[in-house]
């Protein structure tokens, strides 16, 4: 056989009356990509399109009124594996009786074909459609989509893409909390819109810039949401044009506000470390000096009783013993605060020992008098206590955080305003420490709050609102519990329940 020849997309008429599809059937199917194949009952070929033509490499020249032995011989001589197949189909050889099915060659590439008998047995249509790219999108989406699942299983935040306009076309992620509306009514927003406040505004500028200057934006911002102060993280990156596609902007939203609060807290504990080294290496200054002017101060003591004289030499020397009495107890409490100073400094947050609540309260108080001095009179209610198990510098750190805020919550009324500081042991053995204030109190929404990181009622420059969180992880840490009573113009009541320290034997 010399080979295949076919007038291409030309369709014969055969002489038993049956027609070649009509023209606009032969239009639609090379429209849709379809390739369709016409024969009689009696194997002649009817008809070709040049769809089915390209699909089995066919030359482009050729004989009308071929038979379809004469082709399906030079189908399944053909190198290509899949043009052999459709040979073997229309041969009857592939073992397929069905009207419909596919074939799929060892590269991947589909077809999928179609038989259709006409009326009254006079020959078959076969319709064959290659479906090879329509399944690689069909995998690529499922790819893009598994994709975008893990993602979503593995990002603490949500993914907000935004088209040339700055507007939201699309959004991935399990968080929606930073949004004033649903998602079916984000898309098509600007971030303006769908975040209130200044932080929208403040993100729907950098992603214009990111649009205009093609630099990757990182931004961080607080916002309000269900009443508490969160720490957002932002991330905008410009995406290229692809194709006929115009660049749009990837934003990522993070909520990062424990990374923050524990950021914010090694900063303090860094601080408040170096405050303690500071503070011992002042100490150790300090405590030389005042060695030897208290070893003075007891000598001159000592001699004083040795001088005689007259009455006037007599007045005057009990002048003098009363200066040196005044200035060694002076001095001695320079050293108490010294030594408490020194302890306080100790690096031993971590070792936890039986501690006398007692002392480290006496401590705090000591160390907190110079705000109390012109604010309150503090008084001191003591039952007897257990011992606890605590680190004495962190338990000295909770009540002096306690103390100095009470004092700030005082009114200025002149000193007028009191803060007591009450202990008693519960039935049950636990240690109760109670300060009392007289100050301004709170409002029941503040008391929400209270030990939220950052969140302070204190004017500028008196706080970080670190305080009473640094205080509730303390009392967490020794196993306690830490309680508050307030209302607004009375006063309130921070309360400290420590378990106490278990008796070894």
């Amino acid at each position: 056989m010399r080979g295949f020849k076919l007038d291409a997309g030309v369709a014969a008429q055969d002489a038993g009356g049956v027609d070649t599809p009509n023209a606009l059937a032969d239009a639609y199917a090379e429209v849709v990509g379809v390739g369709v194949l016409a024969m009689r009952g009696d194997g002649t070929l009817i008809a070709c399109n040049r769809q089915f033509a390209q699909l089995c490499q066919l030359p482009s020249r050729g004989l009308a009124r071929n038979t379809i032995v004469a082709l399906v011989e030079w189908l399944v001589k053909h190198a290509d594996e899949r043009t052999c197949a459709i040979g073997r189909l229309l041969a009857g050889e592939s073992g397929s009786s069905g009207s419909s099915g596919e074939i799929v060659s060892s590269d991947g590439r589909a077809l999928e074909w179609r038989r259709v008998g006409l009326a009254g047995g006079r020959g078959q249509v076969w319709a064959f459609a290659d479906v090879s790219e329509t399944r690689q999108m069909a995998a690529a989406l499922v790819d893009a989509a598994g994709w975008l699942r893990m993602l979503e299983a593995h990002t603490e935040g949500v993914l907000v893409e935004l088209d040339a306009d700055a507007r939201i076309v699309g959004l991935w992620g399990p968080s929606r909390e930073f949004f004033d509306a649903p998602d079916s009514q984000l898309q098509g927003r600007t971030l303006i819109e769908a975040i209130a406040g200044p932080e929208g505004a403040a993100l729907d500028a950098r992603v214009r810039s990111v649009l205009a200057c093609a630099t990757r934006q990182d931004y961080e911002c607080c916002m309000e949401r269900n009443g508490t102060s969160r720490v957002l993280a932002t991330s905008a990156v410009l995406m290229p044009a692809a194709d006929t596609a115009p660049p749009h902007v990837t934003l990522m939203i993070r909520d990062v506000t424990e990374r923050a609060h524990t950021q914010a807290k090694l900063l303090q504990v860094e601080r408040l470390a170096s405050i303690g080294l500071l503070a011992a290496g002042v100490a150790h200054e300090i405590n030389n000096p005042l060695a030897y002017v208290l070893l003075n101060l007891e000598r001159v003591r000592s001699n004083m009783a040795r001088l005689g004289g007259g009455a006037e030499t007599a007045a005057l020397l009990s002048e003098i013993r009363t200066a040196i009495e005044m200035s060694v107890e002076g001095a001695s409490r320079v050293q108490s605060i010294v030594r408490d100073l020194t302890r306080f400094s100790r690096p031993d947050d971590h070792q936890l020992l039986p501690v006398d609540v007692h002392r480290s309260l006496d401590f705090a108080i000591a160390m907190a008098e110079p705000e109390l001095q012109t604010r309150a009179k503090l008084t001191c209610e003591y039952e007897p206590l257990p011992l606890v198990r605590a680190s004495e510098a962190r338990l000295s750190q909770l009540f002096l955080n306690l103390i100095i805020n009470a004092a700030h919550a005082l009114r200025d009324d002149g000193g007028r305003s009191e803060i007591r500081v009450v202990t008693r042991t519960e039935p049950g053995g636990q240690a109760v420490i109670e300060i009392h204030d007289t100050g301004r109190g709170m409002s029941n929404a503040a008391l929400k709050r209270l030990f939220e990181p950052f969140y302070t009622t204190k004017p500028p420059g008196l706080g970080t609102g670190l305080g009473l969180t640094i205080c509730r992880d303390i009392v967490a840490s020794l196993g306690g519990q830490i309680e508050v009573e307030s209302s607004e113009g009375q006063g309130s009541v921070f309360r400290v329940v420590l378990p106490p320290s278990p008796v070894l034997g």
